[in-house]
């Protein structure tokens, strides 16, 4: 059996953007890929969200200027209650410039 050809699937003149993490988790539950529960809020919503989906919780940036969050501490793991979650979304913030816009 001969390995898997490796084919560019990108052709000449088609300009694709990568999908943000949002985005492709949706279009795994549109094709019922069951996923983690997540949401995608802005900074004001934050507690909120947190309280539909539950602790502990995972946050992370969401910047198109950012495609790897882990690189520049946009991923924030195992966030057990409301104070560790202000905590991280503060020295998230310091991310960029529009965090908070």
């Amino acid at each position: 059996m001969s390995p898997p050809q490796i084919v560019n699937s990108i052709k000449k003149g088609v300009n694709l953007n990568p999908l943000n993490e949002f985005e492709a988790k949706n279009l795994l539950k549109h094709n019922r890929i069951n996923i983690p529960k997540s949401s995608l809020v802005s900074t004001d919503k934050v507690m909120e969200a947190a309280e539909k989906i539950g602790y502990p919780l995972v946050l992370k940036a969401v910047l198109p200027e950012i495609h790897h969050k882990s690189d520049i501490s946009g991923v924030n793991l195992n966030l057990k209650n409301v104070s560790e979650l202000k905590d991280a979304l503060s020295k998230m913030s310091e991310l960029s410039d529009t965090f908070f816009s």
